[in-house]
């Protein structure tokens, strides 16, 4: 009797030890799982509608196309995006940021536009939440903020790399230039002018437009008047498309340098042939490897176009922030100090980090003939 006792008290004392057991380790297990599908909310204020929505909607599909892949993978984080329109209004784009910052608590925030982005800076920054600003290559506008990076393409390191192709290469000496009036266009011109010159070129003259400027042919005459080897065109949208028919009208073959804000489907089919004979830089995609012909592929069954440079900007945007929230989870020091250091190899080539909070991307010269863009580096 006493024996029976024992050998049943040994197997209830087993039973219990094993069913605690069990629940450690499917407690284990379920904490492994949560942390690998932890969530991250992410708040986007971009200019959605109005004049200036088009590279708003472009780079919002780029990032939507990042993160939702991310979410239809059975590990790692899943990132809950939330996207917001500013209308290009910096006080709209500061209840945007308090919004983000106060009631959604957002582990981090992307934001674009030079305007928007210096309106809203400070109020993240305070808040230390990681921000990334983007469609914005205003001067320094992320070096002195702690929590603030900016990833797009710097005028100060593209034009530079425009003006030695037209002094080294072509052979030019003087030119004229038409350029936006904001930070964008006034940048683009102080940068290019600067190293053209450096390099023995003859100083600069031209004209500055408004976003709403449509008919530009008093400021392109007076440009052509000067008898410039080239003008340097930079600016968006419709007024640009009009700057570049309006040149075209008087001189047809007069060489065009531009940024990278023309290489638009939208600009381009605007333009038709006029848009023929423009040299411009933009970001070294190679889009014949197969890793950029399957993401294309997949990008356009869901939005019935090819990637253009905007859309790849966000999606790669998406994808080293995932890496980040992968290796930084919740701590947002880490993820600051992930971006801080940031070295990944993307769909857009090795991107860096550099003293100022500048992601830098390798770059190469184009040049449009007969409707295509052309590499000038291969």
């Amino acid at each position: 009797m006493i024996k029976t006792c024992t050998r049943h008290f040994l197997f209830l004392i087993i039973t219990i030890f094993t069913f605690i057991s069990c629940n450690q380790n499917r407690s284990e297990d379920s904490d492994r799982s949560s942390s690998s599908a932890e969530t991250f909310n992410v708040g986007v204020s971009l200019t959605l509608t109005g004049p200036a929505s088009n590279w708003g909607n472009e780079l919002r599909k780029g990032l939507e196309f990042g993160f939702n892949s991310q979410n239809q993978k059975s590990d790692g984080p899943k990132i809950n995006v939330q996207f917001e329109d500013n209308k290009f209004n910096p006080k709209e784009a500061v209840s945007i940021a308090r919004k983000f910052t106060e009631l959604d608590k957002m582990d981090l925030v992307i934001a674009g536009y030079t305007p928007i982005v210096r309106a809203t800076t400070k109020i993240i920054n305070q808040k230390q939440i990681p921000m990334v600003a983007t469609l914005t290559s205003a001067s320094n506008i992320a070096s002195e903020l702690e929590w603030i990076f900016r990833d797009f393409v710097l005028e100060s390191t593209y034009m530079p790399v425009l003006a030695e192709f037209a002094y080294n290469k072509e052979n030019f000496h003087h030119g004229a230039y038409l350029v936006i009036n904001d930070d964008f266009g006034l940048d683009a011109r102080h940068f290019f002018i600067e190293r053209f010159m450096e390099l023995g070129g003859l100083s600069i003259n031209g004209e500055v437009f408004e976003t709403t400027d449509l008919d530009m042919r008093n400021k392109v005459n007076k440009l052509l008047a000067m008898d410039p080897e080239f003008i340097l065109l930079v600016g968006r949208g419709s007024a640009m498309i009009n700057a570049c028919r309006q040149i075209r009208e008087v001189s047809k073959d007069i060489r065009i340098y531009s940024s990278s804000s023309i290489n638009n489907k939208t600009i381009w089919q605007g333009l038709g042939s006029a848009g023929d004979g423009i040299v411009f830089p933009t970001i070294a995609v190679d889009e014949d490897t197969p890793g950029f012909i399957e993401v294309n592929e997949a990008f356009k069954s869901i939005y019935q176009q090819d990637m253009n440079w905007v859309n790849t900007y966000g999606y790669t945007i998406a994808n080293y922030l995932t890496d980040g929230f992968t290796k930084a989870g919740k701590d947002k020091e880490a993820l600051k100090s992930y971006l801080k250091n940031l070295d990944f190899i993307s769909l857009r080539g090795h991107l860096l980090m550099n003293e100022n909070s500048d992601v830098i991307t390798p770059v190469d010269l184009y040049k449009r003939e007969n409707g295509y863009s052309i590499n000038l580096e291969h």
